[in-house]
């Protein structure tokens, strides 16, 4: 069986390539594709070349979601269950995570169930596991509840995400970003607050409206920015009764270092500091339960479904800010 693969093979070049399907072993699972998932900032990030370990040629993409079509002689799992799968087999050719492939060979402990029967609008809802997971990771490790009020700076793709994420416990949000299309839709998502730092002080908007967020979420990833997104934490005080330390989560994608004000950023207010790197197994089940739930919408995200026929044209659309989030349609690929 063959298997056709988005291939980069160079700085924002791409082709197809097409390689053998070997015969299934232990609990692995042969997973035909629906749907799989751009992430905007790292798969344009290697796109361009700029993605540190990146070699190419190479198969680029982490998010796929498709059907179980064929199970090795140890698998469990039932033919035609539908599956988030981490593909791990690219026929000799470089990875980049690797599944943008019309069919993934992976052991089954790395797909994920979905509870119930989706449908197909659902499924195109779960082909945004892996980056809504990311999101999710960085919000549980900030210990974000409803007794907090949040500002998230930078409304992408995983800034959208983590505000529906941290909606969904209660806290309040601020949302923060200069485009106005990206507040109207973090608006649609329930954020309490839209602020366009082109239009007034970021700062003191902020401090007028709450005094200072208990956590700062910069999803931006501007070097820049992040200084700035630091400073819009509550102060705290010199004498009792203190209040928790204010969280600064660090969200975005960064090329290269940052630098924070030592004392305007940091010594003043006494921040708490959380990177986030990537995500868990637990991350995954939580947003595939919220999901299914309908807690949170990654849908409410302007999404294009475009033929993966038509991949080169969409990431050069992402590149230039055209296009939000694409999805693949494998079913309709024009390849």
């Amino acid at each position: 069986m063959k298997c056709s693969a988005i291939c980069f093979t160079g700085p924002e070049q791409l082709t197809f390539r097409e390689y053998e399907i070997p015969p299934l072993e232990g609990d692995q699972v042969l997973v035909e594709t629906l749907f799989s998932g751009v992430s905007t900032g790292t798969e344009t990030r290697v796109f361009r070349g700029k993605q540190q370990g990146a070699e190419f040629p190479l198969i680029p993409g982490y998010e796929n979601v498709g059907y179980i079509r064929k199970c090795g002689p140890a698998a469990t799992l039932a033919v035609g269950t539908a599956v988030f799968v981490n593909n791990e087999y690219t026929g000799g050719i470089n990875s980049s995570w690797g599944s943008h492939v019309s069919y993934s060979v992976a052991s089954q402990r790395n797909v994920h169930l979905f509870p119930g029967e989706p449908d197909i609008e659902k499924l195109k809802a779960y082909a945004f596991c892996k980056v809504a997971s990311i999101a999710h990771h960085g919000v549980a490790r900030a210990s974000v509840s409803s007794d907090d009020t949040v500002a998230v700076v930078g409304l992408g793709l995983i800034g959208q995400l983590a505000l529906q994420i941290i909606k969904s416990k209660g806290a309040k949000v601020i949302a923060v970003d200069m485009d106005s299309e990206r507040l109207e839709i973090a608006g649609k998502a329930g954020a309490d607050k839209l602020i366009n730092p082109s239009e007034t002080d970021l700062k003191q908007a902020v401090m007028d409206y709450c005094g200072g967020v208990d956590v700062a979420v910069d999803a931006t990833g501007i070097p820049e920015v992040l200084n700035t997104t630091a400073q819009l934490v509550h102060a705290r005080p010199w004498e009792a009764p203190y209040p928790a330390h204010p969280r600064i989560l660090i969200l975005g994608s960064y090329a290269g270092s940052v630098s924070l004000d030592y004392e305007a950023s940091l010594f003043m207010n006494e921040p708490d500091i959380f990177p986030s790197r990537d995500t868990t197994d637990a991350d995954f089940e939580s947003v595939i339960s919220m999901i299914y739930k309908n807690q949170i919408n990654p849908l409410l995200i302007p999404t294009e479904i475009v033929a993966v026929g038509e991949a080169e044209t969409a990431y050069k659309d992402i590149l230039n800010k055209k296009l939000t989030r694409v999805i693949f349609d494998w079913s309709r690929e024009g390849v």
